[in-house]
């Protein structure tokens, strides 16, 4: 099974460090793919924000997702393994990753335009995110071939 590595402030509308809500088409989105392939929420704060950040994910988007808190600025999603997996963020450095697919979330803000090499897709809501899954669950990324 795929796995889709999110990072959660992609998922939530934030403003003031207040959680405002979830994302528009979020929840659609994750509801048709949810058994389909293996979501993993990546939350990052301290010890009581990632805490929170997993109460408030497990009332309002699922129980059953996958989560990993990553302290700040020690640990960041170059030492999480996700060869095999799609990552989706916000952060270019996020997508500095071994993941075969590398989602650039921008949600209607600049074009990146720093160094960082180009090898990922880039999205301006969870739609797109919707329109490339759907490709590469029935298309192989390297060779595009249908699986």
């Amino acid at each position: 099974m795929t796995h889709v590595y999110l990072d959660f402030r992609n998922i939530i509308d934030i403003n003031n460090n207040k959680i405002m809500g979830i994302k528009s088409y979020f929840l659609d989105f994750f509801n048709k793919y949810n058994d389909k392939v293996d979501f993993i929420i990546v939350v990052k704060g301290d010890k009581d924000e990632i805490s929170e950040y997993i109460r408030w994910i497990r009332k309002n988007i699922s129980k059953k997702v996958n989560i990993i808190g990553k302290f700040k600025d020690i640990l960041n999603k170059k030492n999480i393994d996700i060869h095999n997996g799609i990552g989706i963020s916000n952060s270019l450095d996020d997508l500095l990753t071994n993941s075969y697919i590398k989602i650039y979330y921008k949600e209607n803000s600049e074009k990146p335009t720093n160094n960082h090499n180009n090898d990922f897709l880039i999205v301006n809501n969870w739609k797109d995110v919707d329109q490339i899954l759907s490709f590469y669950l029935l298309y192989d990324y390297k060779t595009l071939k249908r699986r």
